[in-house]
């Protein structure tokens, strides 16, 4: 986002979020995985990112109205997290799982982080396909290193526009945040330090790979950071979980 106030609100409200699915998790450790299991969770865990995605959606679109100022185009609508969805992706993960260990309720954890901020980043892609006035995208990451994915795509820059261009790099973990870029701000757009970053690590990993393409570049930016760290989203739900 943006602003920075309302950033600061959409991480404390992810954070808020992952201790109460955490929390809810938390007491299906141990037992067996059935049909009933996956409904169960499923229901127990789904109004926490209900409440998040539209929580965090309308932070958004405050982040969106501040950019333009005026005559924004309304807010997205929210219809994609359904309970058929939400209960798929909980049998994929317990899917050939006898047992509901540490290691499912954590993988749960990170699929409901990513469909919170699959409303947030959607609100984002959605005002930015309708009107013109927020100029394209960048990935930006403001805590780097990003990941090597991540730092790959936001070397890149203001490049993202389309919900088909900029939604499709969000995966499980990711931290990244999708920034406005207006006309005129393509050198003074808030995160503009990490997309730098990013672009010196990815020239420095296509100078030390044979042919410069996509997976040397990717392995070499992985060898830039050996000791990277395990990313924030996770270390608040294995945190949750030890709590």
């Amino acid at each position: 986002m943006n602003n920075p106030a309302l950033r600061a609100a959409r991480d404390a409200l992810l954070g808020r979020s992952t201790a109460l699915v955490v929390r809810a998790l938390r007491r299906f450790v141990g037992l067996p995985i059935d049909d009933r299991t996956v409904t169960t969770v499923a229901r127990a865990t789904k109004r926490v990112v209900d409440a998040t995605r539209a929580t965090g959606r309308n932070y958004a679109y405050r982040d969106y109205v501040q950019v333009v100022g005026s005559d924004p185009v309304p807010p997205l609508e929210l219809h994609r997290f359904t309970d058929d969805l939400w209960s798929s992706v909980i049998s994929r993960v317990t899917e050939q799982r006898e047992t509901f260990t540490a290691d499912v309720a954590r993988e749960i954890a990170l699929e409901a982080d990513f469909w919170s901020r699959d409303a947030i980043n959607g609100q984002r892609i959605d005002a930015a396909k309708k009107d013109p006035r927020v100029g394209r995208i960048a990935r930006v990451d403001w805590n780097p290193p990003a990941c090597p994915f991540c730092t790959l795509l936001n070397s890149r820059g203001p490049v993202y526009v389309s919900q088909e261009s900029a939604l499709r790099t969000i995966h499980n973990g990711d931290e990244c945040d999708l920034v406005y870029v207006p006309a005129g701000t393509e050198d003074t757009y808030p995160g503009i330090e990490s997309t730098r970053i990013a672009e010196a690590a990815y020239r420095d990993a296509v100078e030390a790979s044979d042919r410069g393409t996509t997976e040397e570049v990717l392995r070499e930016l992985k060898l830039q950071q050996p000791d990277r760290p395990v990313g924030r989203v996770q270390q608040q739900i294995v945190s949750a979980l030890e709590g």
